[in-house]
């Protein structure tokens, strides 16, 4: 019994100081955990994450004071994070402090100067503008080049006492006043010059100002006087005082136009709102000018002429081309060489449809009338220039064509003796036809004359035509053209190959084929 109460006494003891030992394991485990904590959340990563947050949020409301005073005590303690440098910079200029910024910047790269990023931040907001050629005394003229980082914008202003250069002093548009630059600056005269430039950041902040002195003491062996030069811009003249000629010089005889730079102009030029056209060797021309393919008129002090007649023959539009083929302005037409056209053969042709058709009326075959067979026109262009010919068919009595050239007309037209009589054309051949029909109990026949227009005169050039007759119960088909023939009946072959050879003397197939009444024509002609 003793023993039996002596184990639960003692499994009663073990029981009671469980609790105590778990607790202070536990306890351990916090005191340790809080201690990594604390540890882990003083770690100068964990700090700067947590103060970047606060400092966005800053910046994120405005409140760029904070930003900034959050911002420093990160670089306290992290004194090489380059991001850190360029978010505070970037805070600077959002609060409107662009010279703090500059100074921080500054003092940033002289901490760090192997630190790329900070110095390209600091050029972007204070730029720093570089020249090509360093100040000193030069033999030969000088071409000075400036460059500045990123979007800035480059000004200089040039003092001194160039000799009517450019970009001197003496220069009424470059000279004594501030510039932006946009290209290099030549120092081509004798002189002395003394040039300031700097760059102006895209926020409007300037960067520092620097000057530089340069001497120009041209070498006279090189340089020249009363004389063409051919330069790596151009050609220039230069005058007796060694100055490069500008704007428009007479040399000899001749007129040249020079740009402000001095070089010598060629092709049209504009000039105080004339146009010039100056040819290769930069002499003004004057007088008709074909430039690209088109003409062009420059009176005697060389202005191009626009918008009026020339010599009363010509006519130059608002570009101050020739018109060609159209109509002016002022309703006259020009041809395609340009010259305006003589117009009175509009009246002649419209006199000669009149004449045809009161000729008709009161002589008019019977039987032209009892078919509505009347007189038909055809208006077209027989051969190259510019004023068209009139072909008119009568199925009875005159047939013909008519033309008008150097102030005349010339016709042709058939007898108008036989059954049947009739032209036609094709068109810008040069070539027009005309042809008779006729027949005599088993005897029937077919005429046709091709003449040639050349200058104003039809010529002829090919007769040719058809017979058909019947003997001793025997057809025959004849051909002719010119002094030869043939029959169907005796040699086919020789009747087709002349038949061959009138087709490519004259295809009939390839006749215009626009046919108008008198009233439709005399309209159409009026038109024209």
């Amino acid at each position: 019994m003793c023993v039996h109460n002596i184990k639960r006494s003692g499994v009663s003891m073990e029981k009671k100081s469980s609790p105590i030992i778990i607790i202070s394991v536990v306890t351990g485990i916090l005191l340790v955990s809080l201690v990594g904590m604390l540890v882990y959340f003083n770690l100068p990563a964990q700090r700067i994450r947590r103060m970047l947050k606060s400092a966005n949020k800053y910046i994120a409301e405005e409140n760029y004071d904070e930003a900034i005073l959050t911002l420093q005590k990160m670089l306290e303690i992290d004194p090489k994070n380059e991001d850190l440098y360029v978010m505070l910079a970037d805070t600077y200029e959002k609060n409107g402090d662009i010279d703090k910024e500059v100074e921080f910047l500054q003092e940033a790269v002289t901490l760090m100067p192997e630190n790329q990023k900070i110095s390209e931040v600091l050029l972007d907001v204070y730029p720093e503008v570089t020249i090509s050629e360093a100040e000193g005394t030069y033999k030969d003229p000088v071409r000075l080049t400036l460059d500045a980082p990123g979007d800035s914008k480059i000004y200089y202003i040039i003092t001194g006492t160039g000799s009517g250069d450019t970009n001197s002093a003496d220069n009424s548009e470059t000279g004594n006043k501030e510039n932006e630059y946009s290209e290099p600056i030549t120092l081509g005269k004798n002189g002395k010059y003394s040039i300031e430039y700097y760059a102006v950041s895209k926020n409007g902040y300037e960067g520092e100002h620097k000057k530089g002195t340069y001497v120009i003491e041209l070498d006279e062996s090189k340089y020249h006087f009363n004389e063409w030069v051919n330069e790596a811009d151009g050609r220039h003249y230069y005058e007796a005082d060694g100055k490069s000629v500008t704007g428009w010089k007479k040399i000899g005889e001749l007129w040249y136009l020079f740009d402000k730079s001095g070089v010598m102009l060629t092709g049209l030029q504009e000039d105080n709102g004339k146009t010039y056209y100056l040819g290769t060797d930069g002499a003004m021309l004057t007088g008709w000018q074909e430039i690209k393919g088109k003409k062009y008129y420059f009176d005697e002090s060389g202005a191009m002429l626009k918008n009026q007649w020339i010599d009363d023959t010509y006519y130059v539009g608002a570009d101050g081309a020739m018109l060609v083929d159209t109509v002016t302005p002022d309703g006259k037409r020009v041809g395609k060489d340009g010259k305006k056209m003589d117009e009175a053969w509009k009246q002649a042709y419209i006199q000669k449809i009149k004449e045809l058709e009161a000729a008709y009326s009161q002589y008019g075959d019977s039987y032209d009338h009892q078919i509505g067979y009347e007189i038909s026109y055809q208006i077209g262009y027989v051969d190259d220039d510019d004023i068209p010919e009139l072909i008119y068919n009568r199925f009875t009595g005159e047939s013909g064509a008519m033309t008008y050239y150097a102030g005349k007309t010339s016709s042709i037209c058939t007898s108008g003796e036989e059954m049947k009589n009739g032209s036609g054309y094709i068109t810008r051949s040069g070539l027009v036809l005309l042809y008779e029909e006729y027949g005599v109990f088993n005897y029937t026949g077919s005429d046709y004359i091709v003449y040639r227009l050349k200058s104003g005169e039809f010529v002829k050039e090919h007769d040719f035509g058809w017979y058909k007759w019947r003997a001793n119960y025997e057809d025959h088909d004849e051909v002719y053209l010119d002094d030869n023939s043939a029959d169907t009946f005796y040699d086919e072959v020789a009747y087709n190959n002349i038949e061959a050879q009138i087709k490519t003397i004259y295809d009939i197939s390839m006749e215009a084929n626009d046919l108008y009444n008198a009233e439709e024509a005399i309209r159409i002609i009026e038109n024209w």
